[in-house]
């Protein structure tokens, strides 16, 4: 069987500074670890399968990209994204109705050049057996926005991190 995975990619800076966002995370951790249930989701800075899945190719189409350009010095700069990932696709569209709007990877053909709407990051899926690595999860831990505070958010991101490992 194959696992689909569900995703939004949004800047390093917006996933950690957003309040809204790090406060539905603390608590969905919080209710998995009193239920002692295994973590469905996990959060990924400057995640590769943006790489492996030619999604860089696709962004750079979005309006997201566009109003992010100066703070992205490339298609490949993976110290700007971060992700959310899960199994659970009603979690992901929920927290993308939360956060703003998140423009669909997989419907990027119907969006108009010319918008000027507001993105705050971009969304999708894909499944396992779409990317050759071992883990759908492996990021580059080192490139992290040196502008982040990540004190706050070290216990989400090490329970993050542990379930990958």
């Amino acid at each position: 069987m194959t696992t689909k995975y569900y995703y939004l990619i949004m800047s390093q800076k917006d996933m950690i500074q957003n309040q809204v966002l790090e406060e539905l995370l603390r608590e969905r951790t919080n209710y998995y670890l009193a239920k002692n249930k295994k973590s469905d989701f996990w959060i990924s800075m400057s995640p590769k399968f943006i790489k492996e899945l030619k999604l860089d190719e696709k962004i750079v189409t979005t309006n997201f990209y566009k109003q992010n350009r100066e703070q992205i010095t490339s298609s490949t700069d993976y110290e700007f994204y971060s992700s959310l990932v899960s199994v659970d696709k009603e979690f992901i569209n929920w927290i993308h109705l939360r956060l703003g709007y998140f423009e669909d990877l997989g419907k990027i053909s119907n969006l108009k050049e010319n918008s000027n709407y507001v993105s705050d990051g971009v969304c999708g899926n894909f499944s396992l057996s779409e990317i050759a690595s071992s883990s759908i999860l492996d990021s580059n831990k080192t490139l992290i926005n040196p502008d982040l505070i990540l004190n706050k958010y070290k216990t989400i991101l090490n329970l993050s991190y542990a379930n990958v490992n």
